[in-house]
């Protein structure tokens, strides 16, 4: 028994949730990458539009998703206790939290338009990205509970599960937005705004799907259905108070990214030809980060499990598995970025680009150069973050975040942009920025503060 519960968060365990999570998060990269693609043979406005403006979205969503989504963190911890309802209890909750979501995000709509105002961007690019803007935003209001399923299957296990169903939500993704595009199988071409209808009703398709399967079990019927159903103050304070922390890391690292990504776009420091550059190197940077994501959630999953079971030494060794594991995944991926670097940023050039081919090229290989320098640290970063969220060290995470983006970051790019201003100057105010996360988060996982967190109640509480 006590061999047996040595090997317990190894790596072969770590792989067995992991590679699921990995393989979702990359279909859903190359989903994007794909849309990307269209969008720059569609038009150079399009495609300048859709970063700046699916960021600005995403950022105004992130509260809400996250702090929601983190009642898969519960259901982990639920999981590894054995405490089956409870497990139903925390996906319920965020039915209740709904409430309050989905007025919020509509009225965040207004703020997205101020934004876009004071960008700085051609009036072109501005249009274009006001109106995929106001479509993700309107399809947002499914985000929450999306991830909340998501994470109440990832919680307990069933990642291929996951996998699959985001596989084929990302294939209808790509379906959608090749025919909304252009305009095939007898559809109107909308452009832009096709490749926002698409990423909407896709998502819509796959939660709707999800929470079929979820609701059919036997826990969600019945007495135990009711008594799953029914609001539940504590929990539901207790997923706010941990899960609210962790939505303002995210949000406050995206509104650095923002400023970054707004502040590349503006007229006085990139040409069309300098912010297309910007904009494809941080879509190939979306390939490598977002397996990446999937083994920070796998990492959480594994530690919340343990955690929930009482047993932190496994939930330590699950830690330093997926970083061993992302560690191989990035120098695997770099490596094919270097061989197949030129033909996956050709993809991007079509016959209607403005700029000169061979510069454009040129400039994506001394971004990706620079992009390269941070990547082995980027996986510290977002694993060992995503293990220390796993234990509910959520505060802990969010105030490492503010520090680095706000003391450190985001004056590195006000200062460059003033005396400095190019797009390579403003890249290279990352690596310092990434190698500075990933130092704290790898000493606060050393240092083991995060085994004496208590995240869920008692069973009798």
């Amino acid at each position: 028994m006590n061999e047996k519960r040595k090997r317990r968060g190894g790596l072969r365990d770590a792989i067995r949730i992991i590679w699921p999570l990995m393989l979702s998060n990359s279909v859903h990269a190359v989903m994007m990458f794909t849309d990307r693609v269209f969008l720059s043979r569609y038009s150079d406005d399009a495609m300048q539009a859709s970063v700046p403006a699916g960021v600005l979205s995403y950022l105004l969503l992130c509260v809400l998703q996250v702090t929601i989504c983190y009642s898969g963190t519960f259901v982990a911890q639920f999981h590894g206790a054995g405490r089956r309802l409870d497990c139903a209890r925390a996906l319920t909750q965020c039915i209740w939290l709904m409430a309050v979501t989905v007025p919020l995000t509509l009225l965040a709509i207004p703020v997205g338009h101020f934004l876009m105002g004071i960008s700085g961007h051609a009036q072109s690019v501005a249009a274009a990205e006001r109106a995929y803007f106001d479509i993700m935003m309107v399809g947002g209001v499914l985000v929450p509970i999306g991830g909340a399923l998501n994470g109440y299957f990832t919680g307990r296990g069933f990642t291929r599960l996951v996998m699959w169903i985001s596989v084929a939500g990302s294939a209808l993704n790509i379906a959608l937005d090749w025919a909304l595009i252009y305009g095939h199988f007898g559809l109107p071409e909308l452009g832009i705004e096709g490749a926002a209808y698409g990423t909407v009703a896709s998502f819509a398709a796959s939660t709707a799907f999800t929470a079929a399967i979820a609701f059919r079990e036997p826990v969600f019927h019945g007495r135990r259905g009711r008594a799953a159903f029914a609001f539940d103050r504590s929990l539901c304070l207790r997923i706010l108070r941990y899960g609210f922390p962790s939505g303002i890391h995210v949000l406050l690292d995206m509104m650095t990214f923002t400023f970054f990504v707004f502040v590349i776009g503006r007229e006085d420091i990139a040409d069309a030809m300098g912010f297309g550059a910007s904009n494809v190197c941080f879509n190939i940077n979306h390939l490598l980060f977002a397996p990446l994501l999937g083994i920070g959630m796998g990492a959480g999953i594994l530690v919340g499990n343990y955690q929930g079971a009482g047993d932190s030494d496994s939930a330590n060794r699950a830690g330093w598995s997926s970083i061993f594991i992302g560690w191989i995944f990035m120098g695997t991926a770099l490596l094919l970025l270097a061989i197949f670097f030129r033909p996956a940023v050709r993809l991007f050039i079509s016959d209607r680009t403005s700029f000169d081919p061979e510069a454009f090229v040129a400039l994506c290989r001394i971004l990706v150069a620079i992009l390269s320098s941070w990547c082995m640290f980027d996986v510290v970063n977002v694993i060992a973050g995503g293990a220390l969220k796993g234990a509910g060290d959520t505060r802990f995470v969010m105030l490492v975040g503010v520090l680095a983006g706000f003391a450190l970051w985001v004056p590195m790019i006000i200062v460059v942009a003033r005396y400095r201003p190019s797009v390579v100057n403003l890249w290279l105010t990352l690596p310092p920025y990434v190698f500075t996360l990933a130092a704290v988060f790898i000493w606060r996982w050393i240092r083991g503060r995060w085994r004496d967190i208590k995240l869920v109640p008692a069973a009798n509480s």
